[in-house]
């Protein structure tokens, strides 16, 4: 599967990323037309498909972005949203995030950007040097709490949206940083990052 832009330049692909062999692609896209190319594979599965896809400015949506860096308990950090939630003005967006060590610290951090952050410091921020390899600062914190996952490993983030219609088309970047000492010897990981962009219910 190919995604690709009006000038029909790649900007997504995937080869056997979903259940079984099928393929599962996902791209941030800015307001626009694309293309996804679908082929099969081999003589059971012949068949080729090409799509045309609009996609308009001011809608809410979602995107997981790269990043995040494993746990003490084996398992990477993910921010995820709940099905068919959407981050519309005057209402409040929950983002969970899951596989986090049980019961853990954590900070849940959200911001207008995830290439700079206000000191100008180029995001993603590697935190390696600071001995947790792997592992990234992906955005600008413009908001940070301190909370404690679940004995279930997850925390749910609640934002409550005003109700101003200007704000469709803002994008909000989250991520969760957590303290796991035995992870790795700065003692914190990160989750990979969100992407939500708010829309108007008016």
């Amino acid at each position: 599967m190919w995604i690709y832009n009006s000038s029909f330049a790649q900007v997504g692909y995937d080869d056997d990323g979903g259940v079984g062999l099928f393929s599962e692609a996902s791209a941030w896209l800015n307001p626009g037309t694309y293309f996804v190319n679908v082929e099969g594979f081999g003589a059971p599965n012949v068949g080729r498909y090409f799509l045309k896809i609009e996609c308009a400015g001011g809608l809410p949506g979602f995107a997981r972005l790269s990043g995040g860096c494993r746990g003490s308990n084996g398992n990477t950090p993910t921010v995820t949203v709940r099905n068919f939630e959407q981050a519309l003005t005057g209402t409040t967006f929950v983002t969970d995030f899951v596989r986090l060590p049980a019961n853990a610290p954590l900070a849940p951090l959200i911001g207008f950007s995830n290439t700079m952050t206000s000191g100008g410091i180029p995001l993603p921020f590697s935190l390696a040097g600071l001995g947790a390899p792997g592992c990234q600062l992906a955005v600008d914190p413009l908001v940070s709490l301190s909370a404690l996952a679940t004995s279930f490993g997850t925390y749910s983030f609640a934002l409550s949206v005003p109700s101003t219609a200007s704000l469709a088309g803002l994008v909000l970047y989250t991520q969760v940083l957590t303290i796991d000492p035995p992870a790795n010897t700065f003692g914190l990981t990160s989750s990979d990052a969100g992407a939500m962009i708010l829309g108007s219910r008016f």
